[in-house]
């Protein structure tokens, strides 16, 4: 605004005027016509949003915590207040920029009030509007696979994933890679959403080695007429386990005794399960009671020529005339006994199992 006077008359210059105002024209007869200038100072208050990297101008949007910096653009001022809207204000006698962080999820309105007390609007402000939000990540279960097999892991919720270590991935920048580890194998997931929030997980992925089904099996013989067999399961990484006797019965045991009901071989077959893996072995099992002859021939004519005993288990052999007298004795018997110089007649015998019971019997020896 400017104001025309008269100035400097009669040759003075008491009355000095605003450089560059002037009056081209001199209308009075020993004056100047001076003009005043009244400068009303200009104030404005201008900011702008950025990350702290100062990359991203304008930035309105963030993962809480999220730290934002405030460019102060403001014009004039002599005081300027800062109100965060999340109950935080900061206040200045000169124009800086700030940085502050909102800790918690929410939309949070910034204002800037810039004052100045010497002008005539005394005060201006500017708004924004800052968004604190959070992620929605998901990441699957852990997975547990068979050796030799796949699993895919899942993830959601990001514009970026990066799964480490990537050696046997698919895509390790995939949501959802496919893996085939050949051990329990932990890999860790970063995911970056649109807003910059972040997310750290891991996931395992065990791997079941391989299952070695094997079993060994021994008949216990008695005197009386039992075929009991022990199974000796032999079996590494295995939790569970089915017997199929090969008889209609079952079991599961993990190292059962199983009594037959009749001699025969049977199929005998093993199922192993851990955690979803699975392995078979069979095996055949001869089931046979001891058998003692009443009777042989060792007449020469290769029939019946040896007493022959039937057994799945080595036994010790005793043979007595009728008065007690030892007449022939043989551990580990192998079925080759011929009753050398004996006569024909009547003997009595013990046949001593592995579990030191001790079967009797007699045995008639004839050549006719």
């Amino acid at each position: 605004m400017y104001q025309s006077v008269c100035a400097s008359c009669q040759g003075t210059n008491g009355f000095p005027t605003t450089e560059d105002s002037w009056s081209r024209n001199n209308l009075a007869g020993n004056c100047n016509n001076a003009t005043f200038k009244y400068d009303l100072a200009d104030i404005r208050a201008a900011f702008r949003t950025n990350t702290p990297e100062l990359n991203v101008p304008g930035i309105s949007t963030g993962c809480a915590p999220f730290e934002v910096f405030f460019e102060n653009f403001s014009q004039g001022g002599l005081e300027f207040v800062w109100d965060f809207g999340d109950g935080t204000q900061i206040v200045q006698t000169e124009k800086q920029d700030v940085t502050h962080v909102f800790d918690s999820i929410g939309t949070y309105r910034v204002v800037l009030t810039v004052i100045d007390a010497n002008t005539c609007s005394v005060q201006d402000s500017a708004v924004a509007f800052i968004n604190a939000t959070e992620g929605n990540f998901e990441v699957g279960d852990d997975p547990t696979i068979c050796i030799g097999e796949q699993a895919q892991l899942s993830a959601s919720g990001g514009v970026q994933y990066v799964w480490v270590p990537p050696f046997g991935l698919s895509d390790n920048t995939s949501p959802t890679p496919t893996v085939s580890p050949t051990q329990t194998t932990t890999y860790q997931l970063t995911i970056t959403d649109a807003a910059g929030c972040r997310y750290t997980d891991s996931v395992t992925v065990e791997v079941i080695g391989e299952i070695g089904a094997a079993f060994t099996s021994a008949q216990t013989v008695f005197c009386a007429d039992d075929n009991v067999v022990t199974f000796a399961n032999l079996t590494t990484n295995g939790l569970d386990f089915t017997w199929d006797f090969g008889d209609g019965t079952s079991s599961t045991e993990e190292n059962p005794i199983h009594e037959y009901e009749q001699d025969s071989v049977y199929t005998v077959t093993l199922t192993v399960e851990n955690e979803g893996c699975e392995a078979v072995y069979s095996e055949r099992v001869e089931v046979e009671q001891l058998l003692v002859p009443t009777i042989f021939t060792p007449n020469g004519d290769a029939y019946n020529q040896t007493l022959e005993i039937k057994t799945t288990e080595p036994v010790d052999l005793a043979v007595f005339d009728r008065w007690g007298k030892m007449k022939y004795s043989a551990e580990d018997y192998q079925n080759t006994w011929e009753a050398q110089n004996l006569p024909d007649g009547v003997y009595y015998l013990t046949v001593t199992l592995p579990t030191e019971e001790i079967c009797k019997g007699v045995i008639h020896i004839s050549r006719d």
